[in-house]
């Protein structure tokens, strides 16, 4: 039984073969060429975070900072959150590329605790998100 076994998959082993072993041609797959439009592609200068965080995590009495690109024509902000939704900090940016740096405090003045907060950049085109982590 075992050689029966055997000698079926050697068969179907050498059907498949040539569909492998051919003269670097087969009829499984075919590569071709996609052109890609030019209006399909995203806009070099459009508002984003272009980094993360560094450092992140990050310690309080120290900063973390974040690379912005906000689109020409616009006025993006920048607002921290705690993971309740709470607005920690906000900071409103013109056109150009900036850095968004973050000290661990609110819009007080007060520290804030260890945790996740999340800053999120907004403009009438785009909304962007990135995740900070706070460590006492």
């Amino acid at each position: 039984m075992d050689r029966l076994l055997i000698f079926i998959a050697l068969l179907v082993w050498a059907s498949c073969l040539p569909a492998f072993v051919g003269e670097g041609e087969s009829n499984v797959f075919e590569i071709t060429q996609t052109p890609v439009e030019e209006t399909l592609l995203p806009p070099i200068n459009q508002t984003a975070f272009t980094g993360m965080a560094r450092p992140n995590p990050f310690r309080g009495g120290s900063r973390t900072q974040i690379s912005l690109n906000v689109k020409a024509g616009e006025t993006a902000t920048c607002a921290i959150y705690n993971l309740a939704g709470q607005l920690i900090r906000s900071q409103s940016f013109n056109p150009g590329s900036h850095q968004l740096v973050w000290d661990g405090r609110d819009r007080h003045g007060e520290s804030c605790g260890t945790g996740i907060y999340l800053a999120r950049l907004r403009s009438p085109s785009c909304i962007s998100t990135v995740k900070l982590v706070l460590i006492k």
